[in-house]
């Protein structure tokens, strides 16, 4: 193990470009130059070794963007933050920049890596819980799972789906005089929110991220959520999925 002058431990980094990272740099120079081409604004061609389909040997300089070390995944086997930018395995550690990109372009990484970071502070905002309350973090493996009712598909790494017209959830109030839902709606799919029986929210289920929802006086809580305009991915064309979506539900923070 090696040591700098203050004794802090050295890193060994072992760094190399990888065959499909020169393939997507080749398809990205392809596009470019095919594009001068079409337009008539240049005329470009290959010399030299750039004419082989392998570019294993060429010569590339010194300045890179580094990115990747934390890959994104959909879970821990395939990278180390989740599709929100959360470490795997702990729940308030998050990494922003160009080391979660799965894979890499090209050049000019800066718009998406400061998108996602743009992103991340949004998530983190909207999960933060700031009262008595407690948050409730779905996802394969949570012991908040078990507050799951019917109507929910096994649940996936970052949360769980809504599948089918109708899904309840049951709580304990702790207090709380508010709840907030943290999650995505597919596509149209509109959504009407019960509390105890009590309509609380109508619209779409794309909206009701981050909606603050008054609740009752009854310590337990039950929600029932009501859909309707559902599709599945398989019916818009976005996927193999045939189950009905509704919402992708991550969290429900009690404030």
């Amino acid at each position: 193990q090696k040591f700098g002058r203050d004794q802090t431990p050295l890193a060994r980094v072992n760094w190399s470009i990888s065959p499909d990272e020169l393939q997507r740099y080749r398809q990205a120079v392809l596009m470019f130059c095919g594009l001068l081409n079409q337009y008539g604004l240049a005329k470009s061609r290959f010399t030299g070794d750039s004419v082989n389909a392998d570019w294993s040997n060429l010569g590339f300089g010194d300045a890179a963007h580094q990115m990747g070390t934390t890959r994104m995944a959909h879970t821990a086997s395939g990278g180390v933050v989740d599709s929100n930018c959360k470490v795997f395995g702990l729940d308030n550690m998050y990494v922003a920049g160009a080391s979660v990109f799965p894979t890499t372009d090209y050049v000019n990484p800066t718009l998406n890596l400061t998108a996602l970071a743009a992103r991340l502070a949004s998530f983190v905002l909207a999960t933060r819980a700031t009262t008595t309350g407690a948050t409730y973090r779905f996802g394969a493996g949570r012991d908040a799972n078990t507050a799951l009712g019917t109507g929910w598909s096994k649940p996936e790494d970052a949360g769980v789906w809504s599948d089918g017209d109708s899904a309840t959830l049951s709580l304990v109030r702790n207090g709380a005089k508010a709840l907030s839902f943290v999650g995505t709606g597919f596509g149209v799919a509109q959504v009407e929110v019960e509390i105890n029986g009590v309509s609380a929210f109508t619209g779409a289920a794309a909206d009701l991220a981050g909606k603050s929802i008054p609740l009752g006086q009854q310590d337990k809580v039950t929600l029932a959520l009501h859909f309707t305009d559902l599709k599945s991915p398989k019916e818009n064309g976005t996927g193999t999925d045939a189950r009905k979506l509704g919402l992708f539900l991550q969290s429900l923070v009690l404030q």
